[in-house]
């Protein structure tokens, strides 16, 4: 079968994880009988010929995120070159793929050219990013307000960026994440080396729980020897993260919300 992975069979496994069912038909043009496709998790994309589609039947705006997640990077091709590479790379790409087709769509990076572009009838495209850990801070005090503020001014007026997720699915130096999915505690571990603390957060809303529903994929994990976070049972109601937005998150915030740029 096609679609189940080429890293062994630990990697079918966690394929199968990933994506509900142990693998996915691979023929393409001109049959398409299995890629590309939307419902896949693993490898996300959109052809340029569902995008015109789109425009034509009325979108106008769009966010494109570059995103990385480091575990799933190692897992499926063990390419984890970091967060910092992949925006470099993804941002090139999407300006590039954009480029090579202005008559459908045009990277904007300001309200006025959003509406000459909509107005031209053409797609807006606004960059953003959603990665594990921008700069590659993972722990607060891996960089320095300093650093930090140059690197979203690079973000902002070199690469484009206007749509930042500042804290994605793993912690990371600007804070803790939201805590709803037992692998993104996995992919914590592996970008981190530790695992969620949580909180009773029913005063909040939350009602997920860790540890009671952890899936497939996680259970691959565990069976490697590779997940083994502490027992969650003792803290009461639904689970939220009990690290909270750090110094240097609130560094990050501030300058992403002030009007240097």
């Amino acid at each position: 079968m096609g679609g189940t992975g080429l890293f062994g069979t630990a990697g079918n496994l966690l394929v199968a994880g990933i994506e509900g069912k142990p693998g996915h038909l691979v023929g393409g043009y001109p049959e398409f009988d299995g890629w590309p496709r939307f419902t896949t998790t693993a490898h996300q994309q959109m052809h340029v010929d569902w995008i015109r589609r789109a425009v034509a039947g009325g979108l106008r705006l769009m966010v494109a995120l570059a995103v990385n997640n480091r575990l799933l990077a190692k897992e499926f091709g063990d390419q984890d070159d970091g967060d910092s590479v992949q925006v470099e790379c993804q941002i090139a790409a999407l300006v590039a793929f954009t480029s090579a087709h202005p008559d459908l769509m045009e990277v904007v990076g300001d309200p006025l050219s959003a509406r000459r572009v909509i107005r031209s009838g053409r797609l807006a495209v606004v960059p953003g990013v959603e990665v594990d850990a921008l700069g590659d801070w993972v722990r607060d005090g891996d960089g320095t307000a300093v650093e930090v503020v140059a690197y979203l001014t690079h973000l902002v007026r070199d690469l484009g960026i206007r749509h930042f997720f500042p804290i994605h699915l793993t912690n990371n130096a600007f804070g803790g994440c939201a805590v709803y999915k037992d692998l993104f505690n996995a992919a914590n571990n592996y970008a981190r080396g530790d695992y969620f603390e949580v909180r009773d957060a029913t005063g909040d809303g939350a009602q997920f729980r860790l540890g009671e529903d952890e899936g497939l994929a996680v259970d691959v994990l565990r069976a490697e020897g590779r997940f083994a976070p502490p027992d969650y049972s003792a803290t009461l109601g639904g689970h939220g993260n009990a690290l909270g937005l750090s110094p240097l998150g609130r560094t990050a915030v501030s300058t992403l919300g002030c009007s240097r740029f």
